[in-house]
């Protein structure tokens, strides 16, 4: 699959549209690209090849975004990260994978989404919570586990 990478500000404008705890990058691009196709014929501009070969329209803003990590709306978690949360005295674990998070062999789009299944496994019931704050990260470099708003944060 391929990546986009986005600058930060671009980034940032695209996080206003998406819904949280639901959409990525890809969901609000799709919802935008729906919007542009779906304009009568006479609002339409087609996108123009510079000289140079570069696209004159938005799309030379976007940059990366690697495919396979899970981009939210509040940061992004790398591919291949570990994942553990304790709860109701127990311990659970994911891992952050092709772009979702892999929980007790179901997949998640968001961590929030993996979180609320944690919690419902266990019988309680809640509407909503903050993956970022649920879950911990294994950090490779320490050798420990730290929390996932410290990954956000860097």
């Amino acid at each position: 699959m391929p990546t986009i990478d986005l600058p930060d500000d671009l980034y940032r404008r695209l996080q206003k549209h998406a819904v949280p705890f639901e959409d990525g990058p890809a969901d609000v691009v799709a919802r935008a690209l729906d919007a542009l196709d779906n304009r009568p014929s006479s609002e339409r501009e087609s996108t123009s090849v510079a000289e140079d070969g570069e696209i004159e329209d938005w799309t030379q803003k976007l940059i990366e975004i690697t495919s396979s990590d899970l981009v939210s709306f509040a940061g992004r978690v790398p591919h291949g990260t570990q994942l553990r949360a304790f709860y109701k005295g127990s311990e659970y674990r994911a891992e952050v994978a092709a772009g979702s998070v892999s929980w007790n062999g179901r997949r998640f789009p968001s961590l929030s989404q993996a979180a609320i299944a944690v919690i419902q496994s266990t019988g309680s019931h809640r509407p909503t919570e903050n993956g970022w704050r649920f879950w911990e990260f294994y950090d490779e470099a320490s050798d420990e586990w730290r929390a996932l708003t410290e990954l956000r944060a860097a």
